[in-house]
């Protein structure tokens, strides 16, 4: 049996999730504790369910972890593949980030502050942090040196130092991978 739900009054009793229960937690409130277990269901994936609270009479109540090894599998890989989607978007949203930023050896412009003129444009050789935040410094055409806060500069076409999909995707499947050697179950 996997997870047992006594009836209440005139509800016959429920066996659920019979050979699907991946594991089972408690959860302690302040003054209350609820018992969980985390089910597969085919339909929905890998879900948890609570079947017992301290806030009513739901002693009779129980779960025991019984999956069997196809269901393990079958959690792992969906799992893997939702976790895989998730970082799929969040590297896709990060490297564009990471392209905008005035790293060394990029090209950058000057699009606002007072000391630097707008529009110079330079190669980044050095970038840190300063007392008031993030700051560059570059050499523009002239081999002249200059400093500024990093906001004062924009990235020159910053499409050419996005990764490719292939760098994006290996890093996805690289964490999927590992949430998933992590599980418990």
């Amino acid at each position: 049996m996997t997870v047992f739900m006594k009836g209440w009054r005139d509800e016959p009793d429920k066996v659920m999730y019979e050979g699907a229960t991946l594991s089972i937690r408690e959860h302690n409130g302040y003054n209350d504790s609820d018992f969980y277990a985390t089910v597969w269901d085919d339909e929905k994936g890998v879900i948890s369910i609570e079947y017992a609270t301290t806030r009513a009479y739901t002693y009779d109540n129980w779960a025991k972890v019984d999956a069997t090894d196809e269901v393990r599998e079958k959690a792992r890989r969906w799992q893997h593949d939702r976790v895989y989607e998730l970082e799929l978007e969040e590297q896709r949203e990060r490297n564009v980030e990471e392209s905008h930023q005035p790293m060394k050896g990029r090209m950058v412009r000057v699009v606002k502050g007072r000391k630097v003129p707008i529009g110079t444009t330079g190669e980044v050789f050095w970038f840190g942090e300063g007392t008031w935040g993030p700051r560059v410094g570059f050499h523009d055409a002239d081999g002249e040196t200059f400093w500024t806060a990093a906001s004062n500069v924009e990235v020159i076409d910053p499409d050419q130092y996005l990764a490719s999909e292939g760098t994006i995707n290996e890093r996805a499947a690289e964490r999927a991978a590992r949430s998933v050697r992590n599980l418990r179950w």
